[in-house]
């Protein structure tokens, strides 16, 4: 009877620490993902993650964090050639977001790096090449009083011509605003 109960004791022990050792494996190797965040787990089968959570071994898993927050790149363009031969520069902003697509969520792990400033940061030199060559093949379809006067066509149209490159980099452009148009002087042959 006395061997019995302590079997039972061990067992019941066993069991105790057998909790407490796969409590702490998940919780040092479990990962929840906020839901305004994505989390692409790579080694073995490549996985993304919303609003969940999943295993991580660091010796078989690497990790990518990438944004799901939309957010505003600033950007300045001089020495724009308008359709009236007019050299003018703009300002505006372009607001994005990675997609919500387990495709565009791996293509923006791999073209940006994990932390949210840097997606900024690399989203703005792609931004930058982007825009600049959208709004010179824009502003030299129009006078410089119709850009001045309506910008929105033209940011419609800056829009449309950068959609298929940013939808490459895993990004889907939301808006964009032209918040300055400045004349800086006429277009010269040199």
């Amino acid at each position: 009877m006395i061997e019995v109960m302590w079997l039972i004791i061990a067992t019941v022990a066993a069991a105790f620490i057998g909790c407490l050792i796969g409590a702490a494996f998940l919780r040092t190797f479990y990962v929840i993902v906020p839901p305004n965040k994505a989390l692409v787990r790579i080694g073995g089968q490549t996985r993304v993650v919303r609003n969940s959570g999943t295993l991580v071994i660091p010796i078989l898993h690497q990790t990518k964090t990438v944004s799901l927050e939309a957010f505003s790149v600033p950007f300045h363009i001089g020495d724009v050639i308008t359709g009236d031969m007019l050299r003018l520069s703009m300002e505006g902003s372009i607001l994005v977001q990675v997609e919500q697509t387990d495709a565009a969520v791996r293509v923006a792990s791999t073209a940006f790096t994990d932390s949210d400033e840097s997606l900024r940061v690399s989203t703005a030199r792609a931004v930058d090449t982007l825009i600049i060559d959208a709004v010179r093949t824009s502003c030299v379809r129009y006078p410089y009083v119709e850009l001045v006067t309506y910008r929105q066509v033209v940011s419609n149209d800056i829009h449309e011509l950068v959609e298929d490159e940013f939808s490459r980099l895993g990004l889907r452009v939301l808006s964009m605003s032209i918040s300055q148009i400045v004349q800086t002087g006429t277009w010269e042959i040199e």
